[in-house]
């Protein structure tokens, strides 16, 4: 991922990417999805007389609170607490809370586009999914390796559109920091290292995450589709069978045909065919995130089946689109849905989230469900298939 062109602002003079030992990252939800807050509010009152109302903030409250350490960088959240009064005397008492997210670097220094696309970005892209929505970077503070004077970079990452986000969106994150506490490390080591595949599956649903309403309903299925099959192969042997028994097969079959133009045609069709069907891997996929799968889609069977045909129809535009047996419309919206919870699932489940904590956690929270009540309705098994 390339640095988007920033601007940087210092006292000083500095290097055109100077190298940095710290970086302070301002993220709007940021202190919402922490649900850690330094000021504490206590009010007293005695039957309905109001006796008093003390705002308190002390030094305990402001440590930092380690989120990840490996042997080149710590990762913490720091609690803020500022003064917004003016000059004495008051007459307006008021203390504003917040979070920041700080990075130390350790050993060799990197350089400022290294910690914002090796760093940042990717914790930025994480708390993205364990928020539900796009975090918006606002502002990043360096402290320079050189002398240990500090910059602010102003850089225009793609603006996430808050301004649309609904507005429980910032109550209703389905994994809180202080529900995934415990997995923060292994989860972030495992985000670091993401399969390829995986990779491109995050990237679209991000993508996906930052202005819903700017795509078309089809070419956001087409995307969606296309993140559902990345980490489907992840973990799985691609091959329909060893290639030794594929190359046998082969030869068996340019040994058994004579007539030396069609044997060139036969081979040039068939060289390419070991492979394991998309339909196979989806549906081993979602075997491993049962029970969730099932509580996304309760009729696996005719979601697999919609998904494929669908996936055909809008990629190739065939004659499906016209007969009219592929969703579309409303029923469209609601498989995009749900191959997005899937795909999520999926993702989360890489980084150590299992299955029945997700359904848990869809299960306690008001996330998304109205898109997961639509998939739910949508794939609602019969009595008949569910017997």
């Amino acid at each position: 991922m390339a640095c988007p062109r920033s601007h940087c602002l210092s006292k000083d003079f500095f290097e055109r990417d100077p190298s940095v030992t710290k970086a302070t990252v301002v993220i709007d939800g940021l202190f919402e999805w922490c649900q850690q807050n330094p000021v504490q509010e206590i009010s007293r009152f005695e039957g309905n007389k109001w006796l008093g109302t003390e705002i308190s903030a002390t030094s305990d409250a402001l440590e930092d609170i380690p989120l990840f350490s490996s042997d080149t960088a710590t990762i913490s959240l720091s609690p803020v607490v500022t003064n917004c009064g003016g000059e004495l005397p008051l007459k307006t008492v008021s203390l504003k809370s917040d979070c920041h997210l700080t990075f130390q670097f350790m050993g060799e220094p990197p350089t400022l586009s290294e910690a914002i696309n090796r760093q940042i970005v990717p914790v930025r892209d994480l708390l993205s999914l364990l928020m539900g929505f796009r975090a918006e970077i606002l502002s990043i503070s360096l402290t320079l390796a050189d002398d240990g004077s500090s910059i602010k970079v102003y850089i225009p990452f793609v603006e996430a559109n808050h301004a649309d986000l609904p507005k429980y969106a910032k109550r209703e994150m389905p994994f809180t920091f202080l529900k995934v506490r415990d997995k923060l490390q292994p989860m972030l080591e495992n985000w670091f290292s993401l399969p390829d595949d995986a990779r491109r599956a995050a990237g679209i649903l991000l993508s996906l995450l930052s202005n819903e309403r700017s795509i078309y309903l089809d070419s956001k299925f087409i995307a969606a589709a296309c993140a559902f099959e990345a980490p489907s192969r992840v973990g799985h042997d691609l091959d329909e069978e060893p290639q030794e028994q594929f190359r046998e097969k082969l030869d068996a079959i340019k040994r058994s045909i004579s007539n030396a133009h069609i044997r060139r045609w036969a081979l040039s069709k068939l060289k390419h065919t070991n492979f394991t069907p998309a339909r196979i891997l989806a549906n081993k996929m979602l075997d491993e995130l049962e029970p969730y799968a099932s509580n996304i889609v309760p009729d696996r069977q005719r979601f697999e089946m919609n998904h494929l045909n669908a996936r055909n129809a809008y990629i190739h535009h065939n004659d499906d689109l016209v007969k009219g047996t592929v969703p579309s419309g409303q029923d469209l919206r609601a498989h995009t849905e749900a191959v997005l919870f899937l795909v999520w699932g999926k993702l989360l489940n890489i980084l150590g989230i299992t299955p029945q904590e997700l359904v848990d956690t869809l299960g306690s929270s008001f996330f998304h469900w109205n898109d997961l009540h639509r998939s739910q309705k949508m794939y609602t098994a019969t009595k008949e298939e569910s017997r």
